[in-house]
């Protein structure tokens, strides 16, 4: 039989996406294109947004349209947090994830073509505090790898329903992190993405931080770069950057989630620092790396956000002058606090912000990728974009395109820049 495969959303996502693959091969299936006919499709949704949720049920109604006959699975947040999913056989949570391909092979062993109603196997995540064993041996059409070492989030942000998606804090045992780490880069893997719904949160209530964890998998010299997932601004303090200093083949990107550069409308989102507070965390990280990268992702139009607000906020990411920025408009997500708080933004407005924001940010990377003309990048490449062309990540995370007459994808190799791309830069081999 054949199986396909969508994943929408995170990393966390990704990660999950290829357990539930692993386990269907194991039991015989082939995996297929999403486009291909399959004899199941499974569609790993996010609702992080409105627009998220959207998009989760067009492609369950894109896999129906492609074999009305059949089995679509929903899995993850948004059967988690929602009855409402059409077009699924079977809605499986975020922590039956890990056991998909048991639930599915029962499906099919006791359906026998007899229309029934959908398998709902979603289970509560109140009671659950510790983390369920995963782990993978590869990731699929990728030249990195995605470890995930933490579930859960409770920060309960005004707009985020995925508290009550992911369930309360978990953290994978250090020994089963480093163990999967380690026998992902003897497949090969060239770099290895820790990542996790609130990663900054990794080992909370245990003697393990983030920062050890980190020292730990250097120690094993398992892998030639180690990168991390999304932070919060709290975690950066001066002894966290010195560890992640010391480790050979960290990769100096730091994803800090920012939301808005204004301490009043952080105040509404009930984010846990202030525009302040992640300016100095800033400045920490580029006092130890200079050349590190800090991406982020931003939000206009949150409730309540006045021109003046959003001005701050717009003036504040040109402060920081981010390398990469993810720049998206507030969606009302049913469930969550923002949805009810009045002086909602028009559409319009949000707009007209998104787009004054995104250009703003795209003038800081293109002045932070010209500022390593001349310099040398190390680069992991992923494919051949054109004849000749392939493009990769520097260390950093700047998109790099290399001409080379041999097949270098999978590999890392230092580059030296020679000019701006429009997707990045532009450099030679060395």
């Amino acid at each position: 039989m054949k199986a396909a495969y969508y994943t929408l959303g995170c990393k966390v996502n990704q990660y999950e996406t290829e357990v539930m693959r692993e386990q269907m091969e194991q039991r015989g299936f082939d995996t297929v294109d999403f486009s291909d006919i399959a004899d199941v499709y499974i569609v790993n949704t996010c609702t992080v947004t409105a627009v998220s949720d959207k998009k989760s049920r067009q492609i369950l109604s894109r896999a129906r349209r492609l074999n009305p006959n059949a089995v679509i699975v929903a899995a993850g947040c948004l059967p988690q947090t929602s009855e409402n999913v059409p077009h699924a056989d079977i809605l499986i949570g975020t922590e039956e994830k890990n056991h998909a391909a048991q639930i599915i092979c029962d499906f099919i062993s006791k359906r026998d073509g007899i229309s029934c109603l959908p398998l709902r196997e979603v289970g509560l995540l109140e009671n659950i505090h510790t983390f369920t064993p995963s782990l993978i041996s590869k990731m699929t059409d990728r030249t990195r790898a995605t470890v995930k070492i933490q579930d859960g989030c409770r920060n309960f942000c005004t707009y985020c329903i995925i508290p009550f998606a992911r369930g309360p804090l978990r953290s994978k045992a250090p020994d089963e992190a480093v163990s999967e780490v380690k026998a992902l880069a003897e497949a090969g893997f060239c770099e290895i993405v820790l990542c996790g719904i609130h990663l900054a949160s990794y080992g909370r209530g245990t003697d393990t931080s983030l920062a050890d964890l980190m020292a730990m998998i250097s120690r094993e010299s398992v892998t030639t770069r180690i990168r991390l997932g999304s932070l919060e601004p709290v975690v950066i303090t001066d002894e966290f950057l010195a560890s992640l200093a010391s480790i050979p083949g960290f990769c100096p990107q730091f994803h800090l989630s920012l939301q808005s550069g204004c301490t009043e409308t952080l105040k509404r989102m009930h984010r846990h620092y202030t525009a302040e507070q992640y300016m100095q965390a800033v400045e920490k990280i580029r006092k130890v790396f200079p050349n590190g990268a800090i991406t982020t992702d931003i939000m206009v139009g949150f409730p309540g956000e006045t021109d003046d607000e959003f001005a701050s906020s717009l003036e504040f990411a040109k402060a920081v002058g981010f390398a990469r920025a993810h720049v998206f408009s507030y969606s009302r997500r049913k469930g969550t606090l923002a949805d009810k708080m009045p002086n909602q933004i028009p559409e319009p407005v949000k707009a007209e912000r998104s787009a004054a924001m995104i250009a703003a940010t795209d003038e800081t990377r293109r002045q932070y990728e010209a500022s390593f003309i001349g310099k040398t990048l190390s680069v992991l490449f992923e494919r051949e974009k054109s004849a000749g062309v392939y493009d990769g990540f520097s260390e950093n995370y700047i998109c790099v395109h290399a001409k080379s007459d041999r097949d270098i994808s999978g590999k890392v190799i230092n580059v030296k820049i020679t000019s701006t791309h429009e997707e990045g830069l532009f450099g030679e081999l060395i």
